[in-house]
């Protein structure tokens, strides 16, 4: 992933939380999920900007006695239109504006809905 940045120019920011929780995880497609994530937000971004990977707690609902955690990847990347984002998590679905059809080559329109199904 460093590399991946590097050659996009682009820095990678994590900003885990205050204090160390456990939690029970699928490691191995939570890495996945991540991953994609911050491939896209990469992609997507302009040359000297930021992609920020970020952790919270939040109380699960009907859970007292447990919290959650929520894992953002944020980005000032080219955005998404309306009309796209009800079909971002589609298989093989790539927007198709003008800005994105360049940084979509050689995208395979899978990464996105591998995260939906994994989450």
């Amino acid at each position: 992933m460093k590399y991946l940045a590097q050659s996009h120019g682009v820095l990678i920011v994590f900003c885990p939380m205050s204090k160390d929780q456990i939690v029970v995880i699928d490691k191995m497609r939570v890495q996945q999920i991540i991953f994609n994530l911050i491939q896209n937000s990469i992609k997507f971004s302009e040359k000297g900007s930021s992609v920020t990977v970020s952790m919270e707690q939040f109380p699960v609902p009907d859970n007292y006695k447990n919290i959650g955690v929520r894992i953002k990847v944020t980005d000032n990347g080219i955005g998404i239109s309306k009309k796209d984002q009800k079909n971002l998590f589609k298989m093989f679905f790539k927007t198709q504006d003008e800005k994105s059809r360049e940084k979509n080559q050689g995208s395979h329109g899978i990464g996105l809905n591998v995260c939906k199904r994994f989450a």
